[in-house]
């Protein structure tokens, strides 16, 4: 049968690699690879302290944050970043390097102790701290900044929009929090965002003071402040500025709407919508497929005696199994029928007819006058074999395709590829001949393409099978992303890996009907005839007396064993019972046949490592390289350790 171009298998990987890499991007967001310095932070204090505006007009703030290392291993120091990024007030920026203080297993650290290196860039200033120390120690790295600007001034109010947290190496665990502003304000208010799916953190407010905590914040998210004062808490308003109280208001309820939205989409509608798609069309996949299956009415033990046809392996190969030698693995056997035994069961077959002929028990020659009985696909395989010789042993077969390992990598590399598409050419060529000889000799045909509406009842509900496996991945990779804290994500994947595979193996029952056909009634009856040769082949040893005698052509039994992977067992069994083999395969009772078998096992097993591993030799180097906020807040901060 013709070989059908597996586009569909193309689609499924790349959707798979899709999902998978959306997956593998969530799972990898925020985790440093490169970390070599095992610690944890058990604690973090914030504190911005907003001032009154200044008679100028400038506005100023310190922020100290207090972080606690714990250490698992030895270490060089720590660093800590803040951000100056983003839709920044105007004016803004971090005044001087910060204070620094370093407390170790709770005894302060005089400042001759450890060093302080500070470098400013176009996004934040980076503050390293080098105090080495071992593991066991606890590490309190207090750091307090001036901050020119910080807030943004409006006709009736100030306001943050500011993301203290965001670029963390590790989870910070403990986080505690406070904005003190100059004055009470009845009026004001902050808002705390960390993701659209994680549970709003309670602010309590006593007088001047906002704080709140926050169990953890895991590597690389987000804290983002929101909030707003009168402009009489700072000492005056800016009069050619807009007014700020409604926008604030608007802007923190799209938040509200936004993240009710998110969350409905994200752990309800899309979960539901992928897990209905997912059930659908599974279900109908199986339906269909079953539907389009034609029960095997023979029981699974029927034992044939007699062939149900004396035809040729590659024939009856192509002709009942729809297998042919281009579709198979040469290196191993990966479908009911392998390349070796096939290739083996060609050679017997031709040594029966005469056309080929065992010599001194180790050589393999061609019969000069019998090559006219060879058809088209025998004579390349024949080729192959012999390489242009008359006869060969039984060790260089397939010689041709042999390569010289004293070679050069590059010299290798070539001959391995140049050896590979040939040999697979070759194969190729042999296949279609085969196809062309059952087409020419108008035999049965056991197997019928699928017709479009039977192809569109596949397809259509693989396309939604498809559909489920990438929306579970999104909804997985954005609640993982948004730091979720339900087991839907949890689920989802599960969900992604199981719809995966069901769709790999709809996808590979799809395209082997697709490139092999249907089998039909006729063809369901015959392949229940080989099975029941091939149990009586595989019982063989078990047979009595009188069902032994009934085999006559002991001859053709040892062609289509070897085909079914069984030659060993026939053959033991010829030697057991001293039975005669006749005519040209008379020369295999002395024991030459095994070797022969054996060595062709060798030979092709040899021949494809060996130029498939010279071809993926590698003969070069290469290598790689590279190099806001809910409400549009500014800034960012992040830590780590060395």
């Amino acid at each position: 049968m013709k070989r059908i171009k597996d586009w569909l298998k193309v689609s499924l990987v790349g959707l798979i690699t899709l999902s998978i890499a959306i997956i593998s991007f969530a799972v990898g967001t925020g985790v440093n690879a490169a970390q070599t310095v095992d610690y944890t932070i058990s604690k973090y204090q914030g504190t911005l302290t907003l001032e009154p505006a200044n008679s100028d007009g400038t506005q100023r703030a310190i922020y100290e944050e207090a972080v606690d290392y714990d250490f698992s291993s030895t270490y060089n120091g720590q660093y800590l970043t803040l951000g100056q990024a983003g839709n920044t007030p105007e004016g803004f920026k971090i005044v001087n390097d910060p204070q620094i203080e370093v407390i170790r297993n709770g005894q302060q650290l005089a400042t001759g102790d450890y060093q302080v290196s500070s470098t400013e860039n176009s996004d934040a200033l980076v503050t390293k701290v080098y105090n080495a120390g071992n593991a066991g120690d606890q590490v309190r790295l207090i750091a307090r900044y001036e901050l020119d600007q910080p807030l943004f001034a409006y006709r009736d109010s100030f306001v943050l929009n500011w993301v203290p947290i965001s670029d963390w190496d590790e989870t910070i665990n403990n986080v505690s929090f406070k904005v003190v502003a100059p004055v009470a304000d009845q009026k004001a208010q902050l808002a705390v965002h960390q993701g659209y799916f994680i549970k709003p953190v309670q602010i309590n407010k006593a007088e001047n003071v906002f704080s709140f905590n926050v169990p953890s914040i895991t590597a690389g998210s987000d804290l983002a402040l929101h909030g707003i004062w009168q402009a009489s808490t700072f000492g005056g308003a800016v009069s050619d500025a807009p007014a700020y109280f409604d926008k604030f208001k608007a802007t923190e309820a799209g938040i509200t709407r936004r993240s009710q939205l998110m969350i409905f989409l994200y752990r309800e509608l899309f979960p539901v919508i992928a897990s209905i798609l997912f059930v659908v069309s599974l279900a109908w996949l199986i339906y269909k497929l079953h539907q389009l299956k034609i029960k095997q009415l023979a029981p699974k033990n029927l034992r044939i005696y007699d062939l149900p046809d004396d035809t040729k392996p590659l024939l009856m190969a192509s002709q009942v199994y729809s297998i042919d030698l281009d579709e198979l693995s040469i290196a191993g056997k990966s479908r009911s029928l392998g390349f070796k035994d096939l290739v083996m069961a060609t050679i017997t077959d031709l040594i029966d007819r005469g056309a080929l002929q065992l010599v001194d028990d180790k050589m393999l020659a061609q019969v000069a006058d019998k090559a006219n009985i060879l058809s088209p696909a025998e004579k390349r395989l024949v080729a192959m074999i012999f390489n242009d010789q008359q006869q060969v042993t039984f060790e260089n077969m397939f010689a041709g395709y042999q390569i010289n390992q004293s070679l050069d990598k590059v010299a290798m590399q070539a001959a391995g590829v140049k050896a590979e598409e040939s040999f697979n050419h070759q194969v190729k060529l042999l296949a279609d001949e085969i196809r062309a000889e059952l087409k020419a000799q108008g035999t049965t045909v056991f197997f019928r393409p699928l017709t479009s509406g039977e192809k569109f009842q596949l397809i259509f509900p693989m396309i939604m099978l498809g559909l489920a496996v990438g929306m579970f991945a999104l909804v997985f990779a954005v609640l993982l992303a948004g730091g979720d804290q339900t087991p839907v994500a949890f689920i989802a994947v599960i969900l992604a890996v199981l719809a995966t595979i069901s769709l790999l193996v709809v996808g590979f029952k799809f395209n082997k009907m697709r490139r092999d056909g249907l089998v039909t009634k006729a063809g369901v009856e015959k392949q229940a005839q080989w099975q029941g040769f091939r149990n009586m082949l595989k019982e063989i040893a078990h047979l009595d007396d009188d069902e032994l005698a009934a085999i006559v052509l002991w001859n053709r039994y040892l062609v289509y064993a070897t085909a079914f992977g069984l030659a060993d067992e026939v053959l033991k069994l010829i030697k057991l019972k001293h039975i005669n083999l006749t005519g040209n395969l008379s020369q295999t009772a002395d024991g030459s046949y095994l070797p022969m078998y054996l060595a062709l096992n060798y030979s092709l097993a040899t021949t494809v490592t060996g130029f498939t591993t010279a071809a993926s030799i590698n003969t070069g180097s290469g290598g790689f390289g590279g190099g806001g906020g809910f409400s549009g807040g500014f800034g960012g901060g992040g830590g780590g350790a060395f």
